[in-house]
């Protein structure tokens, strides 16, 4: 395994489906795609499996690192998000 490698969008949804313990992903923000495999994760994984820790600043959007529409989604269906 390579020490570095590039983590794409499609990559991290792929190694949060595979989880079979759990997930804990901390991060400037979050996709939508990123949230619906934390959200099917979390469904399917013992409950607080799933951890997420975000920088949910207005700044970091600005930036374009995610969408405010994934973090609303996982909140509303009650995966943890961890504000830094």
């Amino acid at each position: 395994m390579p020490l570095f490698t590039t983590l794409t969008i499609e990559r991290l949804c792929s190694k949060i489906c595979a989880a079979e313990r759990h997930v804990i992903l901390a991060a400037p923000g979050i996709s939508l795609p990123v949230a619906e495999a934390l959200l099917q994760a979390s469904q399917r994984l013992p409950r607080g499996a799933v951890q997420v820790v975000l920088d949910v600043s207005p700044s970091v959007a600005r930036l374009g690192y995610g969408d405010h529409a994934a973090v609303e989604r996982l909140a509303t269906a009650g995966v943890p998000v961890h504000q830094q």
